[in-house]
């Protein structure tokens, strides 16, 4: 598909389909950080800020306001399919909460990092090396408590529930 140019002042510049092309890519890098953890959308954010313009920045904010949501849309899908009877109940109920506070206390942390990233003109390869390991240790804090709680749940479930929720 030819891309159409446009004259702007002297330099030559792509036209809308240009934004279409970021918005799909933007669609990819999301799913891509919904599969590889969060640590993956700030990784490509931290390759070239100045690449990043307003509309990027946007877009990947209310996608991050918007995982709550989609975790508990999610959560309450998967309690439907196991048909939790009310011993189950208990357990599965720990498994949501647990999982919705590591939600919210990751959207919490990327708000703190843009803030951070906002006051702070540049960091040292010191700094960020200390920035990427605190965070690695929050998130193996994070998938301890998950593995504790699923311990409990997963001995609880019968052979199809312990499939459905693999």
């Amino acid at each position: 598909m030819p891309r159409k140019l446009k004259r702007s002042k002297d330099l030559f510049t792509i036209d809308s389909s240009w934004s279409k092309f970021r918005r799909a890519w933007l669609c990819r890098l999301s799913c891509l950080s919904l599969l590889f953890g969060s640590g993956f959308a700030h990784a490509i954010n931290e390759l070239n800020e100045n690449f990043a313009d307003q509309e990027f920045i946007d877009y990947f904010s209310q996608a991050f306001q918007q995982k709550r949501e989609q975790a508990e849309q999610r959560l309450e899908t998967l309690a439907a399919h196991l048909n939790l009877t009310p011993e189950q109940q208990p357990a599965w109920n720990k498994l949501k909460l647990t999982l919705l506070e590591q939600v919210e206390n990751r959207i919490k942390r990327r708000q703190q990092l843009r803030q951070l990233k906002q006051t702070q003109e540049s960091f040292t390869t010191q700094q960020m090396l200390q920035l990427r390991q605190s965070h690695m240790k929050i998130r193996l804090k994070e998938t301890r408590q998950t593995q504790q709680v699923v311990d409990v749940l997963y001995p609880l479930l019968n052979q199809e529930q312990q499939t459905l929720f693999d």
